[in-house]
């Protein structure tokens, strides 16, 4: 195939990490579209900036190889593949850039903080459009498939989003034994309780005190628990005698919440 010019390597790989990433296929971008999607969307901004960075990086690197007839800024193809796999090796902390943006992107979805996303307003058009970075289309079948899909009976579907960034979808490939995930923030927020609570059963004013002095990425302590969340944690006690299993799954499933 013809050499590439700089200009469009820095399209090829922008478009080709958005695919490793999982954000798309080759048919969801339109190559005079780019620019615009750069303005639009905070993060497809990050991996422009990044494979720029890159292909600017290797055109320097050959700078003394360069060919004193011009064509020195061209790149093939076998260029781009080579490069693609380094800049993913360099992307850990991009990884945890972008969970943090789709945290901040659904939060700002789900009402008053609750970590709940209505099902109406995750799939709705129009709040794409107004405040979404990224494309939620799963289906309910795949939403309750992996934990991330909260229709008890007498309430409309909400989405939760803890389980749902957690899900294998939303991790990237780092090797063939490894992936890179979005990091699991209540299991941060547990080692700090355990640590606070020094037992394997705690009242509930106990946890809500630990609970309450625990700093995640998106709250800074001291937070404060809603009243819901707290009359629940109540009563997982009342249900086991007052006391409440750290390490059960009612209290995992309110720590999510909280």
């Amino acid at each position: 195939s013809a050499p590439l010019r700089q200009v469009d390597a820095h399209r090829v790989l922008t478009v080709a990490l958005e695919i490793r990433g999982g954000f798309g296929r080759v048919a969801d971008f339109r190559w005079e579209a780019l620019k615009r999607l750069v303005r639009r969307n905070k993060r497809f901004a990050e991996v422009w900036d990044v494979a720029n960075d890159a292909v600017g990086s290797l055109l320097f690197a050959r700078r003394h190889l360069a060919s004193p007839f011009g064509g020195g800024g061209s790149f093939s193809l076998a260029d781009l593949a080579r490069l693609g796999p380094r800049v993913l090796a360099d992307r850990g902390g991009q990884r945890h850039a972008d969970c943090g943006l789709m945290k901040e992107d659904l939060m700002a979805l789900s009402r008053g903080g609750s970590g709940l996303v209505p099902l109406a307003k995750f799939w709705s058009p129009e709040e794409k459009k107004r405040t979404a970075m990224f494309g939620y289309d799963e289906t309910m079948e795949h939403l309750k498939a992996i934990g991330a899909l909260d229709d008890a009976s007498g309430r409309h579907p909400q989405v939760r989003i803890p389980n749902y960034m957690l899900a294998p979808m939303n991790c990237d490939e780092h090797s063939p034994a490894t992936m890179r995930c979005c990091l699991n923030e209540c299991e941060l927020v547990m080692k700090d309780v355990e640590r606070l609570v020094r037992a394997p059963l705690a009242a509930p004013a106990a946890l809500l005190g630990a609970v309450g002095n625990v700093s995640t990425s998106s709250v800074d302590a001291p937070r404060r628990l809603s009243s819901l969340l707290v009359q629940r944690l109540h009563a997982i006690a009342a249900e086991r005698g007052g006391q409440v299993p750290l390490h059960g799954r009612v209290f995992a499933e309110w720590l999510h919440l909280a």
